[in-house]
């Protein structure tokens, strides 16, 4: 998501956020299609999105429009990603991809945004984040390995050079000290053998969560309170729905004739509009990454 056309602080629409992302099937008639989450502090009754598709073969474009009755909210566009450019000579530059979408008040455009790979994302953020502790980021990692020792020799030739080598004072390092080192990649290792190695860090203290799906949101929802800006490590909270055969054969049946209100892949993509809007809402202070897995 790229946001462009920034406005003064003290408008109406300097917070405004415009964020696309593709929302799995949900419907027989729907296989994948755009969503659009968006959050407008400044909102106001008559406001409208629009949706704009860049057809490059036709040379034409083609837009939607959607009128929001709140100042945040979920968009399915039904519109299946079927139109995405991109420039593969462009691989290290942030490049929109064919989606744009605009908010518009009394025919003026006020902010827009678009579709868009950001690969040099940390290199522009680098005046913001540079003196965050790494206790405060972290992408967490998982390998399941019999012999450690081994795979741990291996990473550091495969690495080498790049490793940053564990510290006294560990996540309470600054990222400009890590980038004076020249290093860029930082291996937590899910074993004490870690220790054995001078390029390792300590594990990440990964907090699991069985979520079955009669009360999915209200567990997970739940189960995202734990974070806790104070502690001296980071953490990585990964609730899961945990499905038996009855279920998986249930939700089966109930995708198959349009049940959707009980289907997983119904409750999946309900999930993960959710997750957007309350990371971006609720739990943006304590928490620095987000994914969910769930793939149609």
């Amino acid at each position: 998501m790229a946001l462009h056309n920034c406005q003064k602080k003290d408008d109406d629409f300097f917070a405004a956020q415009i964020i696309f992302f593709y929302t799995p099937k949900t419907t027989t008639a729907i296989q994948e299609q755009i969503a659009i989450y968006y959050h407008n502090p400044g909102f106001k009754s008559g406001d409208t999105i629009s949706l704009t598709v860049q057809n490059v073969v036709r040379n034409i474009n083609s837009t939607n429009y959607y009128y929001p009755t709140s100042g945040h909210g979920i968009i399915l566009t039904r519109i299946a990603p079927t139109q995405v450019t991109y420039n593969k000579e462009s691989i290290y530059e942030q490049q929109c991809l064919g989606y744009s979408a605009d908010w518009v008040r009394n025919g003026t455009t006020m902010k827009t945004s678009c579709l868009s790979t950001h690969p040099d994302w940390m290199y522009k953020q680098r005046s913001i984040i540079r003196n965050h502790k790494v206790k405060s980021a972290f992408i967490p990692g998982f390998e399941e390995e019999t012999d450690h020792l081994n795979f741990i020799r291996y990473l550091e030739k495969k690495f080498s050079g790049y490793l940053y080598p564990r510290v006294s004072k560990l996540w309470e390092v600054s990222f400009r000290e890590i980038w004076i080192s020249g290093k860029r990649i930082l291996v937590s290792y899910d074993n004490n053998i870690y220790r054995k190695s001078s390029k390792m860090w300590p594990r990440i203290p990964q907090m699991w969560g069985d979520i079955r799906p009669s009360a999915g949101l209200i567990a997970l929802q739940s189960h995202l309170t734990i974070f806790d800006a104070n502690l001296v490590f980071p953490q990585v909270s990964m609730p899961q729905f945990t499905l038996d055969a009855i279920t998986i054969a249930s939700h089966a049946i109930a995708d198959t004739f349009g049940m959707e209100s009980t289907s997983l892949r119904r409750l999946a993509a309900i999930v993960g509009h959710n997750v957007t809007q309350w990371y971006n809402e609720i739990y943006f202070r304590n928490t620095n990454f987000v994914a969910v897995d769930y793939m149609d």
